[in-house]
């Protein structure tokens, strides 16, 4: 009996109904330097020509899959985990682009990283329009090692499409939450840097495009997803007065942004308590309270 071909990497795809940009996506993960992988892509109930432009790939790495109704990226992305046979998972997103570069060298890192070693994540280009930023930031001081902290301060700086992941420490911490409709990659990053190592390739090997109907425009999603977030990882939040400050500042100016005034207003002067010595903070505040004039 022939044993069944086991991948050392499966890389997880979710898409939907992003036929337009499929293309460009698949094939830069196909056209990678390092070929030892599978590419489960997982068709969360398109409504496009998904499937058909699935089906212009002959290669015998690519595993389809088709939900019968509409997970979310959470979702989605589990179902992939589910079905992946390689002992770490990589992600792509259907409207992103990978360097031929990419997987050779995050690989050649997790051979010489310890065991405590969950994540190698990478930076990556940001298109906006015609202007371009590097993701993560300079801001962003702490990139690897034990990030948990920092990764709590700041917002998700490791791109989902940047990580490969082992796939024992995605199993234990759970996978992606299916609650939230946003910001499940900070939420899963966070579980993994809580008891993982990361490490980190600071040249850029993805370009992320922005692009239409993308997710991260809704305000409403946002919203509920930054108190989910709060709300789960507050034990350890409440710790440190300038992380509390900071999510109830980012849930206030959501809340402002979406026309709910009173709330927003609310979680700014809370922000401003918790850290009344920060300028920034103390004047959002006082704009909240008495007109943008401020």
């Amino acid at each position: 009996m022939i044993a069944m071909y086991k991948p050392k990497v499966s890389v997880v795809l979710p898409t939907y109904n992003r036929a337009q940009y499929l293309d460009r996506a698949i094939s830069s993960v196909l056209n990678q330097s390092f070929s030892d992988f599978e590419l489960i892509i997982v068709d969360d109930a398109s409504t496009d020509d998904t499937e058909k432009v699935v089906s212009m790939f002959n290669d015998d790495r690519i595993k389809y899959i088709k939900n019968e109704k509409n997970l979310g990226g959470a979702g989605a992305r589990n179902i992939g985990i589910k079905h992946a046979k390689g002992d770490f998972i990589a992600f792509q997103d259907s409207d992103d682009e990978w360097h031929p570069e990419k997987l050779k060298e995050q690989m050649e890192v997790f051979k010489k990283a310890e065991p405590d070693v969950a994540v190698v994540y990478t930076a990556f280009i940001r298109k906006v329009g015609d202007k371009e930023f590097i993701v993560p930031p300079s801001s962003v001081k702490k990139k690897e090692g034990n990030i948990y902290r920092e990764l709590l301060y700041h917002v998700n700086f490791v791109g989902t499409p940047t990580a490969v992941v082992r796939k024992k420490a995605i199993e234990k911490v759970g996978g992606f939450d299916q609650r939230f409709p946003r910001l499940q990659d900070w939420d899963l990053f966070l579980r993994l840097a809580k008891i993982y190592k990361f490490k980190f390739i600071s040249k850029p090997l993805l370009t992320a495009y922005d692009v239409p109907g993308n997710i991260s425009s809704n305000i409403d999603s946002l919203i509920r997803a930054l108190r989910l977030l709060l709300g789960k990882h507050y034990e350890e939040i409440r710790k440190d007065r300038k992380i509390i400050s900071k999510f109830y500042q980012r849930i206030g100016e959501a809340l402002l942004e979406a026309g709910r005034k009173s709330e927003g207003k609310n979680f700014l002067i809370k922000a401003f308590i918790a850290d009344p010595l920060n300028p920034k903070v103390a004047v959002k505040a006082l704009a909240s309270l008495f007109g943008k004039k401020v």
